[in-house]
């Protein structure tokens, strides 16, 4: 009977052990599930992210995109992603002038040479229609080969909106923030090569007039034509932009003395005074011109600005296609 107790006793604690561990299987289970469950909601989440992202996806294995999502398709005019899948990489999808660009970072990321990059160009979408596209990507080695994977943003809205904050809509100059960034940019490079430059303020006489008496549309012809002449007589190192409603501004580089910058303000005044045509009308304006040197007027931005500033108002007292030096 002490034996037979015994053995049930020992079966009755080895049935109490079976049952604690099916429970605590069972409870890692459930654990486990819910473990599950949190993942893919949390991949469901990101993938929602990543598909509803202006930034478009992509990951090219083998020379070949083997993932794009729905944005980069987007991006590039295809209607399904499955469209893009296969293609050998950016090198069919931008424009002829840019595969070399394309070549040249696949080959760097192939030899290791780099590991991130990130470049510009143009895109060829599927209608054949172009698109700004700004790539990012990284390179990553797996079992011996290498993965590109990485973003491809629009940059056409980023450009619409550089273009809003940096430049004149009617005459598509530089507006005046961009003009201070050139001004202060000739101060600095003028102090480091013991450098001159001329600022001029130039005021459109009779630019109201024309608008009082033809209206709004004349009166913006006349700022288009007025830009187009006096970008034709600056050069390309030089900037000239629209910082009034009826003032232009330029930076005159280099050896911009005295002598110099009186020669291109005649120009100027010559080459606004020639009439402008719109509608059947014949418009005439004129140019007073203010003019200020670095550095003997000034080294900083205000005291250039007001100096020149002050030159031209004085001008316009002088009468038609005038102008004056600050000192």
């Amino acid at each position: 009977m002490g034996n037979e107790k015994l053995q049930d006793d020992q079966g009755a604690e080895r049935i109490r052990i079976l049952e604690d561990t099916v429970s605590q299987l069972e409870q890692k289970l459930r654990e486990s599930k819910l473990a599950v469950s949190d993942m893919s909601n949390t991949l469901s989440l990101y993938t929602g992210i990543l598909e509803h992202n202006l930034a478009g996806v992509y990951v090219i294995n083998n020379d070949r995109f083997s993932y794009v999502d729905q944005s980069f398709a987007d991006i590039f005019g295809y209607a399904t992603p499955g469209e893009v899948v296969g293609k050998s990489g950016f090198i069919e999808l931008v424009t002829p002038e840019y595969r070399d660009l394309v070549v040249e970072h696949d080959q760097k990321c192939s030899i290791g040479e780099i590991k991130a990059f990130r470049y510009e160009c143009m895109g060829s979408r599927k209608d054949g229609s172009r698109v700004v596209v700004e790539v990012l990507g990284s390179s990553t080695l797996i079992k011996g080969k290498h993965s590109v994977n990485g973003f491809v943003l629009d940059a056409t809205d980023y450009k619409r909106v550089s273009t809003l904050a940096f430049f004149n809509s009617i005459t598509g100059l530089p507006n005046r923030a961009l003009f201070a960034d050139r001004l202060k940019q000739a101060i600095i490079l003028g102090r480091r090569n013991n450098g001159n430059f001329a600022l001029m303020f130039i005021h459109l006489d009779g630019l109201k007039k024309v608008n009082d008496g033809l209206g709004q549309m004349a009166c913006d012809h006349v700022l288009r034509e007025s830009a187009q002449r006096l970008m034709k007589l600056l050069r390309n190192s030089d900037t000239v932009a629209r910082v009034g409603g009826d003032e232009f501004a330029a930076i005159l580089t280099g050896a911009a003395g005295h002598n110099i910058s009186a020669q291109m303000a005649i120009s100027i005044s010559e080459s606004l005074e020639v009439p402008i045509y719109f509608s059947g009308h014949t418009i005439g304006v004129s140019a007073s011109i203010g003019i200020s040197l670095f550095p003997q007027d000034g080294g900083e931005i205000d005291i250039l600005i007001r100096s020149s500033d002050t030159a031209m108002r004085e001008a316009q007292k002088g009468g038609k296609c005038a102008y004056l030096f600050a000192s």
